[in-house]
């Protein structure tokens, strides 16, 4: 798919995304990118405020449009078990953004315990390596999504470095926010409902 979905595909996941924030989750930068803004703001398809971007009601429709043919061509049994092997992954990785979060069912963590952060930040590191293959077949099914998996990356490398607000933080594209995304590109590729996902405990 062109890089226009990319880019249309991230506003309606981010809301209001700033340039900067639209070329990190789609890795088009610069001129090109300025130029599929520009394009998009004279089809009517996004508007700008304030440096920020969203999605009109034309964008949104013209989005669907294209997300359509993008199902339509993928693999469907592929990305069905892709998404199989995702989930079991997301099983994982929903415990460790709780223990993240709370020591035990009524213990907020204060982050008061550097042994504690420190398991559960090596709980991800192994949770992506085990995750690293099905990521890259999910790329080499939809290659559009092949920012995600440098995205996390990305994004584990900061709470090594001892920046612990990309674990979880909604107000950076955090290990959280990313997985959260590619979890809602593969319900799209698959043509599940999200609701359906979460009453069956495969999604929040």
């Amino acid at each position: 798919m062109s890089e226009e979905t990319g880019v249309l595909r991230v506003l309606q996941l981010k809301g209001r995304p700033a340039e900067r924030d639209i070329a990190a989750a789609t890795g088009v930068r610069g001129e090109a990118l300025r130029q599929i803004l520009r394009s998009m703001t004279a089809g009517e398809w996004c508007v700008e405020e304030q440096g920020r971007f969203r999605l009109t009601p034309a964008g949104r429709d013209r989005l669907d449009r294209q997300l359509a043919v993008e199902r339509e061509r993928v693999d469907r049994s592929g990305i069905v078990a892709a998404y199989g092997r995702f989930v079991e992954h997301n099983a994982v990785v929903k415990r460790i953004f709780t223990d993240w979060q709370l020591i035990d069912d009524t213990t907020v963590n204060d982050h008061g315990d550097a042994d504690y952060d420190a398991q559960v930040i090596e709980r991800l590191a192994g949770l992506h390596e085990a995750a690293r293959v099905d990521l890259a077949a999910i790329v080499g099914l939809a290659p559009r999504l092949a920012p995600y998996p440098h995205r996390l990356a990305h994004a584990l490398a900061k709470v090594r470095g001892n920046e612990r607000a990309w674990l979880t933080s909604p107000l950076v594209d955090s290990y959280h926010t990313i997985w959260f995304e590619l979890h809602e590109e593969l319900l799209g590729l698959t043509g599940l409902a999200r609701a359906d996902e979460a009453l069956a405990g495969r999604a929040e």
